[in-house]
């Protein structure tokens, strides 16, 4: 503890752990604490003190470290000059990558850099929303992010790494990490990775701890992915997703960010944080949200046929139509004298199956039938939640205009 040798030794508290900040009486190739710096710290102990115990130096060791913990990015959150009263938070993804100017970007913008402040001062704080860059390659999405976060960025976390602990170990000493490329992903991934943006605190026993403890989340994340043609399959549950369009062609580029500009964002997100921004969206924006989600669904080639299926006009006996005669309307023969004049008010997957695409009833499986709920989805109807009886297909969960449900 006394020992000026060692006084570099210290904890820090963002990466839950022990950190090398200056020199040591050994070389050491970073500030991360490695078990070779265990090894030097004995072999240093040993030969100026006498030889103790593994027990009694793992104790003072901890101890000592412990009083010496400190908060990275606290601290320069702190050392941040005032903020000069110029805008730049709401703008962000509008300046340096080309999204539209409206309520929403700005607001998922403010909020989740809000966030990441919120985050590091009140450790686990309730955000379990991820906003998503949707741009092209090399328009400087995750250079934007990476300049944000300075050291404390990470690209290394895989959708994979979310379905245990490993995920959980990588957050440790990072303040933003960038989860890319969310294309394609399968129902079964979409799910777990909601259920690990939702978690507000990782416990688990780290590799040579003793004991499971609670690691409060200090971090945010954001997704980026290239996808031109919509990335989210789950026609449900797409709450924690904020997508964004990132055309590129902003005023700015994502490169030219100086560290006066960085910290001057970071100073008003600050000024906001104590001004009481909330971190979830308002009503009125979270009908945009859904707006936003329902557009980065998956797109599906035969799409624009479904929206021109629904937007014809029926004859009046239309329920009282056999398939055969639906059909032959719907192709434009043999309608002897049957002219549309009514627009339709629902809708089931069977029928879309049976009339648009000619199948047979027996022949729509689970993975179709999926594929139309979210084209339906996409398209702006909403199904409702109890079976309905659809002439000539029996009992079938309908859908109706309206916005996507929760």
């Amino acid at each position: 503890q006394n020992d000026p040798q060692l006084q570099n030794i210290v904890f820090n508290q963002q990466l839950d752990g022990m950190e090398i900040k200056g020199e040591v009486p050994w070389k050491h190739p970073s500030k991360y604490w490695r078990d070779a710096d265990d090894a030097q710290l004995i072999s240093y102990v040993d030969s100026h003190y006498g030889t103790f115990s593994q027990r009694n130096y793992q104790i003072a060791v901890t101890k000592v470290a412990d009083d010496r913990s400190y908060h990275p990015i606290r601290e320069y959150l702190a050392a941040l000059p005032e903020w000069d009263g110029v805008l730049r938070v709401d703008t962000l993804l509008i300046d340096y990558l080309g999204a539209e100017d409206n309520s929403y970007v700005r607001a998922v913008t403010r909020k989740t850099l809000c966030a990441a402040v919120r985050r590091v001062q009140e450790p686990g704080v309730k955000f379990d929303t991820m906003l998503v860059l949707n741009g092209p390659q090399g328009i400087g999405k995750s250079t934007l992010i990476s300049r944000l976060a300075g050291e404390w960025f990470s690209d290394s976390l895989n959708l994979s790494d979310t379905k245990d602990k490993t995920a959980a170990e990588k957050l440790q000493g990072y303040w933003i990490l960038e989860i890319g490329e969310l294309a394609g992903l399968r129902k079964a991934e979409v799910e777990t990775l909601r259920s690990f943006l939702s978690r507000q605190n990782d416990i688990y026993r780290a590799a040579f701890g003793r004991r499971a403890t609670p690691h409060p989340r200090q971090c945010i994340f954001f997704g980026t992915t290239n996808a031109e043609s919509g990335y989210l399959r789950d026609t449900t549950g797409n709450r924690r997703f904020w997508p964004v369009k990132t055309p590129g062609g902003g005023v700015k580029h994502s490169w030219e960010l100086t560290n006066e500009d960085i910290s001057q964002i970071w100073a008003e997100v600050v000024v906001l944080v104590e001004n009481g921004e909330k971190l979830h969206l308002a009503p009125d924006l979270e009908t945009l949200a859904k707006s936003e989600q329902r557009e980065a669904l998956e797109s599906d080639e035969r799409e624009g046929l479904v929206r021109e299926y629904l937007e014809t006009l029926l004859p009046e006996d239309w329920d009282g139509m056999d398939l055969f005669d639906r059909r032959s309307f719907l192709a434009g023969v043999n309608n002897i004298g049957r002219v549309g004049t009514v627009a339709r008010t629902r809708v089931c997957n069977m029928e879309i199956w049976c009339e648009l695409f000619g199948k047979d009833q027996g022949s729509l499986g689970r993975a179709e039938s999926n594929n139309l709920t979210a084209m339906l989805t996409k398209l702006g109807w909403v199904r409702k939640e109890k079976k309905e009886r659809v002439r000539p297909y029996g009992p079938q969960f309908v859908f109706v205009p309206g916005d996507v449900p929760d």
